[in-house]
């Protein structure tokens, strides 16, 4: 029987993926990106969808797989559209090859299309992809690739994310641009905490408006266990950056604290989460006891490989916040 909330979810995925079909009738860039917002929208709801049915059959599941990679693929987002498309192999374990082969035969076709196409990009920018698969720098040259991969798959919240660390790189004259595409990834992928932990640090480090409330969500999440650990770095490390450039109060400085000893208990933080949140943890004490932020942190936290001679308090908290952020070790400006 077909529960309110799944109707509900139906009708909300129904209704993006018409209102993005439309958006892509228009044209120009803008429509397309507001289509691709929408059709990353249309997915999630048909998994919610799927999470309303008490004990949905093989084929529903199947069904559901399908239509979600269906609009990831209309979406442009070729990381998704992998995902989802494994999601569609699980789900066909278990169901007749006759009947597996005929809810798939247009889904087959289509993400095979969809890959033809993605390899054509990934080869006209293969060293970036090349410097990303190593960790290594990404340059000038590498970061016009950057615009060239969104260009034909503008529904990447990674790839925005990536955008914006670059920009943020470039300094104060490119954070309108670093800010404009890591609200895009958001939009994408607004579930991501990754992409909201960028936004935070982002807008922390670039004095926006949005920085402390920001903030403040993130810190009610954490105070309440609800917070992922993505999140609670970023409000350590936006914290302990704005302390040192003298923006930060007492007040932040023991809420950075308490978040690190927060975040390190989760029981998801890996052990190289615990050690970076351990660092972060003692430096703020160090900050609130009127000392400057010393590399003896790393050492005590398990993360004294990471000094080199001549780490300073500055360049330590630089240090800290690049290995929060996905990428940005990898951005050279």
């Amino acid at each position: 029987m077909t529960s309110e909330a799944q109707l509900l979810a139906l009708h909300e995925g129904t209704r993006l993926k018409l209102k993005a079909t439309a958006l892509l009738a228009e044209g120009g860039d803008a429509e397309r990106f507001e289509a691709c917002v929408l059709f990353h929208a249309a997915a999630r709801a048909e998994r919610r969808a799927l999470l309303a049915v008490e004990a949905p059959t093989a084929e529903a599941r199947l069904r559901v797989a399908i239509e979600v990679c269906g609009c990831l693929v209309d979406g442009l987002d070729p990381g998704g559209v992998v995902g989802a498309w494994g999601e569609v192999l699980e789900a066909s374990e278990g169901i007749d090859r006759r009947a597996r082969q005929a809810l798939r035969a247009r889904i087959d076709r289509t993400f095979a299309a969809f890959v033809r196409g993605y390899e054509r990009v990934r080869a006209k920018t293969a060293p970036l992809w090349s410097a990303l698969e190593r960790r290594a720098p990404i340059d000038g040259s590498l970061a016009s690739m950057v615009d060239q991969v969104l260009s034909s798959y503008p529904g990447d919240a990674l790839f925005w994310s990536l955008r914006s660390q670059l920009h943020f790189e470039r300094g104060a004259g490119s954070i309108e641009a670093a800010w404009d595409a890591i609200r895009r990834a958001r939009r994408l992928a607004p579930e991501d905490a990754a992409h909201r932990g960028w936004e935070i640090y982002l807008a922390a480090c670039s004095r926006r408006p949005e920085a402390e409330s920001l903030l403040d969500v993130a810190l009610a999440e954490a105070r309440r266990g609800e917070a992922p650990i993505r999140v609670c770095e970023a409000f350590v490390a936006s914290v302990l950056a704005l302390h040192e450039a003298g923006q930060s109060s007492k007040q932040r400085l023991q809420q950075a604290r308490d978040v690190a000893v927060l975040g390190a208990g989760l029981a998801d933080a890996t052990r190289e989460e615990r050690k970076l949140l351990r660092a972060f943890q003692l430096i703020a004490e160090d900050l609130l006891a009127g000392r400057p932020a010393s590399p003896e942190a790393l050492y005590r936290a398990g993360l004294g490989h990471l000094v080199h001679p001549g780490t300073k308090s500055g360049s330590l908290l630089e240090m800290l916040a690049s290995r929060t952020f996905p990428h940005r070790h990898a951005v050279a400006a």
